[in-house]
C-alpha cells in the first residue's frame, strides 16, 4: 500500500530538525510530484521540510515547458511554476534517472504504467474507431485485472485528488489510464514487433488481417475499415449492453439424425441465462425484460445481432432465408467441420457456444488404470503380479477401449457411445490410445504406482484390498495391541491401523498429522502390534537430540513391554558391543547426528523397520543426513512429519527418495514434470498428477478435519523433554556441585536463601545460559530449549496465533529478538515495565488477526486481564512451581470466544530440577497441591541427600 508519511506533521518536524542538522543531502530532501489536469501530466517539486517550492527552476534542469499556475495541492490552493508534460514525455522523465528522488505519486504511476504494459503483453486491448481516428483500449475485463484497477482507484495519490475535485475517483483513474495506455501502445508498436499467431489469422476475415498488420507498421492516425472494428468493440464492450448473440448446439438422438445450431441470446449480466432467438424472433414478446434493449425494438436488436454476426459467419443466412427464421442443420461430418473451424473463430469474435458438457468443448481422455485383486486375496504384498484394467474417461465417465478403437477407424472431433455425444481433441485422443495400446496388462503394485508418475497423465484406481489407498475408503481399524497402556482416541486407532496395513503392503509410509495430534503414541502402538505378532525383532528410530528423551518418556509410559535401547551419550555401545547386544533391543533410540557419525554402528545391520521423527531434517537430499537414511537397510519405513513440504517440493522429492525412491524418479525428471510446472505456473494438471502419485503414501489429518476436530479436547496439554547442550550440561553440573558445598551444614535463613537462590540460577541456566552472565552472549545454539522451540514453531501454520510465557523478563526481550530473526517476522512482547499504553496497543494489533502471529509474555503480566483469543497455541517456556499460575496464563488464550482447541505445550528439561517439578506436579499431584501452596519454600526443609536428588535426577526418579 502507498502512505504519505511525509504528509505527517510529527515526521516533518523530525525531518526538518535533520535538515537543519545537515543530516540531510538536498536530493534527500526533496521530492519530484506529480498531478494530473485532465490534458497535462504536472510535475512539481515539493521540499520535505517547508513544502511546495513555488519556483523550483533554479534547482531542476528539465526540458519541459512551465507554466505559473494556481494549483490545488492535498494541504490547500497554491501559486507555483509546474512542468508541464505529455503522457509520451512523462514515460520518457520515469524511465531515466531523475535529478530527485519521485514522489509517492510519481511511483503510483510508474506502478500504473508497469500494469498497463503487461495488460498489452497479455493482448488484452482493443482499437476504438472514433470520428477523429483510432484509439487505443485497454480490455481489463478478467476478475484479477479488475481487482488490480480497483486497487489502483484505492491508492489514487492525493495530489490527483486535489486538483480534480469534481472527478469520481473511479473517473479520474480512467481518464489517467487511457491517456498513457495511448502512448504506451503506440509506442509498443513503434518500437517493437507485434506477433500474430497464424492460426488466430486464419480463421479471421481479410480486411481485420490487413487492419492488424497495419497496426503493426505503426502508421499514426490510421483509417481503416470501420465494418470490422465496430464488430470488435460490440463484443469488447459488453457492460452497455443487455445481451450478446450465442448459438446452442443441439445433438441428434443417434448419428442418423441432423444436428442443430439455433441462436441465442445470453445476458451480460448472467452468462448462465440464454433463451432461443428463433423462438424470440417469433414471438418477441416472449423475450425476458433482461434481454432486452431498452432503446430499440426486440425484432430490430435481434437484426443488429444477427448483422454482425453475418460478417464472420455467413452461413447463418440460411436461418434468415426462412420466415419465420429456422436453426441451421448439419450432418455428423458437417459439425466435426464447424467445430474444427467456424466454431473457433465465433469464440474468437466473443459469440460463446451453449451445449452440455460433453460437447461445450475439445476434450482430451484421461488414461485410467484400474487395480482389483482378487476378492479375500490373504498375503497380498508389494511384489505380487496383478492384473491392469486399462480404460479411457471423459468427464469421470470411464469407455472400454473397443469404443475408441471402432472411433480410431475414421476419426473425428465427434464421439458417440451409449447416447451420448462427445468434442474430442483427435490428435490427443488418438496419442492416448496409442499409450494405452503399447501398456502392460499385469505387473506390480510399484509398477503400477510409477505409472502414475509417468509424462503421460492417468487416473489411478485401486479396489478391493488396496482401495484404502486412497485413503477415503475405510479399511479394517484394529484395536490397540496386547500390552499397550492407554487408550487410543478413534483417529488415532485409524492412524495406528493405516501403518500396520501400509506395512502389510510393504510400502513406506508417510504420517503428517499436525502436532499435537499424537504421531508418536500411533508408532508406538504400531510397534508394539509387530513385536506381539512376531514381525519385528529390532527397529531404529531417529529423531532430532532435542526429542530422544520425549520418545523414551513416551515409550515407558504407552509401551513398557518395548525393550528400548537410548544410543545417545558418551558411554553408547561402539560398533561390535552394539551387534552383540542387539537381541536385547526391540527399539533402539537415535538421533539424526549420531545416526551420521556412528554409521559403522547402525548401517551393516537389517532393520525390520528404520523410522524418522521430524522427518523434514532430511529434506536436502545433499546432507549426510539424508545420504545415511537412504543407505540403512530396512524392511518396512515410516516418516513422521507436520510438514511433508516445508518451503519446496523438491523437499518432498527427497523424504520420498527415502521412503519409496521408485516413485518420483530422479531429481531432474521430478523437477521438469513437477515442481517447475506446480512452483512457477500453477499448473493444475501436473499438481493433480503429483497428488495422486505420492498421496496413498501420506496420511495427513489437522485439527479442524471433521473427522478429528470433534475428537479433540478443547485443551490438549503435551510434556516436551528438552535436552540440554553439552555447554548447559557442564555449567548445570559445575552450579550444582558448587552450590551444594556451599550450602553444606548451613541453617535457619541462611540456608533457605542459598537454596532459593541456586534454585533460581539452576532454572535461568535450564532457559539459556546468558541469564547468568554480566556479559551475555545471547546464541541460540547455547540453549537446548531455543532449538526445540524453533523446531516447534516450524510446524506450526503459519495462520495460528501463538503466546510464548516465560517468567523472566530477560528471556522475554531476548526471546523476541531470537525469534523475530531466526523466523524472520515481527515478534510481540512485553512484561511488566511495558507501559499500559502499549500493552493494550499490542494485544489489539493480535487480536485483530493483521498483526504478528507471535507474542511473547512475562508470567505474571500475562497471567490476569488479557483476552487473546487469537491463539490456539500455547508454550510454557519454563515451570512455575504453582499449576495455577500456569493456568491462569493459558487461560488468556483457553477462555470465552476461543472456537478452536488449544494446544499447550509445557518446557521440561530432561535431568534436571525441571524434571523433578514436572514429575510432582504430574505423577504426584495431591502430594504437590498440598506443599506448593506455600511457594517453593518447602524445598528449603531438605536435607543435604535430598536436596541433591533432587537436583540431579536419575532414570529411575524420572519414571518413578
Amino acid at each position: 500500500m502507498l502512505d504519505h508519511s511525509f504528509e505527517d506533521s510529527s515526521s516533518r518536524g523530525l525531518l526538518r530538525k535533520n535538515f537543519k542538522g545537515c543530516l540531510l543531502t538536498p536530493r534527500e530532501a526533496h521530492r519530484l510530484q506529480l498531478s494530473w489536469d485532465g490534458t497535462f501530466f504536472v510535475l512539481y517539486l515539493r521540499s520535505l521540510v517547508s513544502g511546495v517550492l513555488e519556483t523550483p527552476v533554479h534547482l531542476l534542469d528539465l526540458d519541459y515547458p512551465t507554466e505559473s499556475r494556481p494549483m490545488a495541492f492535498p494541504e490547500g490552493p497554491r501559486t507555483t511554476t509546474v512542468y508541464l508534460l505529455t503522457s509520451d514525455e512523462l514515460i520518457k522523465c520515469l524511465s531515466t534517472p531523475p535529478p530527485f528522488t519521485f514522489g509517492r505519486d510519481a511511483e503510483w504511476v510508474k506502478m500504473l504504467v508497469a500494469w498497463i504494459l503487461n495488460l498489452y503483453a497479455l493482448e488484452a486491448w482493443y482499437p476504438d474507431v472514433g470520428p477523429t481516428g483510432i484509439s487505443l483500449r485497454l480490455l481489463a475485463d478478467s476478475v484479477e485485472a479488475r481487482k488490480e484497477l480497483k486497487d489502483f482507484q484505492h491508492r489514487l495519490p492525493p495530489s490527483f485528488r486535489a486538483a480534480n475535485p469534481r472527478l469520481a475517483v473511479s473517473e479520474l483513474v480512467r481518464q489517467v489510464c487511457e491517456n498513457l495506455a495511448n502512448s504506451l501502445g503506440w509506442s509498443l508498436f513503434q518500437e517493437g514487433e507485434v506477433s500474430l499467431k497464424p492460426l488466430s489469422l486464419s480463421q479471421l476475415p481479410d480486411s481485420y488481417v490487413s487492419l492488424l498488420e497495419s497496426l503493426a507498421q505503426s502508421r499514426r492516425g490510421l483509417r481503416a475499415d470501420i465494418n470490422f472494428f465496430d464488430l470488435r468493440q460490440a463484443n469488447l464492450t459488453l457492460p452497455q449492453r443487455t445481451s450478446r448473440l450465442a448459438f446452442g448446439i443441439v445433438a441428434p438422438a443417434t448419428p442418423e439424425d441432423p444436428w442443430q445450431l439455433r441462436p441465442q441470446l445470453q445476458s451480460v449480466k448472467d452468462p448462465n441465462h440464454f433463451f432461443d432467438a428463433l423462438i424470440g424472433w417469433e414471438f418477441p414478446h416472449e423475450i425476458p425484460s433482461d434481454l432486452k434493449d431498452p432503446e430499440v425494438s426486440p425484432r430490430f436488436q435481434l437484426l443488429k445481432e444477427f448483422g454482425r454476426v453475418l460478417r464472420i459467419f455467413p452461413d447463418l443466412g440460411g436461418t434468415l432465408a426462412s420466415s419465420p427464421p429456422s436453426p441451421l442443420l448439419f450432418t455428423e461430418k458437417e459439425m466435426a467441420q464447424f467445430l474444427k473451424g467456424q466454431a473457433e473463430t465465433l469464440r474468437a469474435f466473443g459469440y460463446p457456444l451453449q451445449a452440455d458438457p460433453e460437447l461445450a468443448q475439445p476434450h482430451t481422455p484421461q488414461i485410467a488404470l484400474r487395480i482389483d485383486p482378487e476378492e479375500r486375496q490373504q498375503g497380498l504384498d508389494i511384489g505380487q503380479i496383478l492384473t491392469f484394467e486399462w480404460k479411457l474417461a471423459i468427464d469421470q465417465k470411464e469407455f472400454n477401449l473397443e469404443d475408441f478403437l471402432a472411433w480410431s477407424e475414421s476419426p473425428s472431433p465427434l464421439f458417440f457411445s451409449n447416447g451420448r455425444w462427445f468434442w474430442l481433441d483427435p490428435k490427443a485422443t488418438l496419442k492416448a490410445l496409442k499409450y494405452v495400446q503399447k501398456q502392460s496388462r499385469s505387473g506390480t503394485l510399484l509398477q503400477a504406482m510409477a505409472l502414475a508418475g509417468g509424462s503421460q497423465p492417468l487416473d489411478l484406481k485401486f479396489g478391493g484390498e488396496l482401495s484404502p489407498l486412497h485413503q477415503n475408503r475405510r479399511f479394517e481399524e484394529r484395536v490397540e495391541p496386547q500390552g499397550f497402556q492407554g487408550t487410543l482416541r478413534n483417529y488415532q486407532r485409524r492412524g495406528f491401523s493405516w501403518l500396520l496395513f501400509m506395512r502389510r503392503l510393504g510400502l513406506g509410509a508417510c504420517l503428517a498429522d499436525d502436532m499435537g495430534l499424537g504421531k508418536t503414541v500411533q508408532t508406538l502402538a504400531a510397534l508394539l502390534a509387530l513385536k506381539n505378532s512376531g514381525e519385528l525383532t529390532r527397529a531404529l528410530l531417529i529423531c532430532p537430540t532435542s526429542v530422544l528423551g520425549n520418545w523414551e518418556t513416551e515409550a515407558a509410559r504407552f509401551t513398557p513391554e518395548l525393550r528400548v535401547h537410548l544410543h545417545h551419550g558418551e558411554g553408547r555401545l561402539l560398533a561390535d558391543e552394539f551387534g552383540a547386544e542387539m537381541e536385547n533391543f526391540d527399539l533402539v533410540l537415535t538421533s539424526y547426528p549420531l545416526m551420521t557419525r556412528d554409521r559403522k554402528v547402525f548401517l551393516p545391520h537389517h532393520w525390520d523397520i528404520v523410522i524418522l521423527d521430524e522427518a523434514q531434517q532430511i529434506k536436502n537430499s545433499q546432507t549426510q543426513s539424508s545420504k545415511v537414511a537412504r543407505d540403512l537397510q530396512a524392511g518396512g519405513k515410516i516418516l513422521l512429519t507436520g510438514t511433508p513440504v516445508e518451503n519446496r517440493l523438491e523437499d518432498l522429492w527427497s523424504l520420498f527418495r527415502f521412503l519409496q525412491p521408485e516413485i518420483l524418479e530422479s531429481r531432474r525428471t521430478f523437477t521438469t514434470r513437477f515442481s517447475r510446472p506446480i512452483s512457477r505456473h500453477g499448473d493444475p494438471e501436473a499438481k493433480e498428477q503429483l497428488k495422486q502419485l505420492v498421496g496413498p503414501f501420506i496420511l495427513r489429518r489437522t485439527k479442524t478435519d471433521p473427522l478429528v476436530a470433534p475428537e479433540l479436547p478443547d485443551k490438549i496439554e503435551t510434556l516436551v523433554n528438552c535436552t540440554l547442550t553439552p555447554e548447559q550440561a557442564k555449567l548445570y553440573e559445575h552450579e550444582v556441585e558448587r552450590s551444594l558445598q556451599q550450602i553444606q551444614g548451613t541453617q535457619g535463613i541462611k540456608r533457605s536463601g542459598e537454596i532459593l537462590r541456586l534454585l533460581m540460577r539452576l532454572k535461568q541456566l535450564c532457559n539459556h545460559p546468558a541469564l547468568l552472565e554480566e556479559k551475555p552472549d545471547w546464541t541460540p545454539q547455547r540453549s537446548g530449549k531455543i532449538r526445540r522451540l524453533s523446531e516447534i514453531l516450524q510446524e506450526i501454520p503459519a495462520q495460528e496465533g501463538i503466546l510464548i510465557f516465560s517468567q523472566f523478563s530477560r528471556m522475554v526481550k531476548n526471546l523476541q529478538t531470537i525469534l523475530s530473526e531466526q523466523l524472520d517476522e515481527e515478534v510481540l512482547a512485553f512484561d511488566g515495565s511495558t507501559p499500559r499504553l502499549a500493552r493494550e496497543q499490542m494485544v489489539q494489533r493480535f487480536q485483530s488477526g493483521q498483526g504478528p502471529r507471535l507474542f511473547v509474555i512475562s508470567l505474571k503480566s500475562g497471567g490476569v486481564g488479557l483476552n487473546l483469543t487469537r491463539a490456539s497455541t500455547v508454550v510454557h517456556y519454563d515451570r512455575w512451581w504453582n499449576p495455577a499460575v500456569e493456568s491462569q496464563a493459558t487461560d488468556r488464550a483457553f477462555r470465552i470466544g476461543q472456537t478452536r482447541s488449544v494446544q499447550v505445550f509445557k518446557f521440561s528439561t530432561q535431568a534436571t530440577l525441571e524434571e523433578q517439578i514436572d514429575r510432582m506436579l504430574q505423577e504426584k499431584s495431591a502430594i504437590a497441591e498440598g506443599l506448593i501452596e506455600d511457594g517453593d519454600s518447602w524445598l528449603t526443609e531438605l536435607d543435604d541427600t535430598e536436596l541433591a536428588r533432587f537436583l540431579r535426577p536419575t532414570r529411575e526418579d524420572s519414571f518413578a
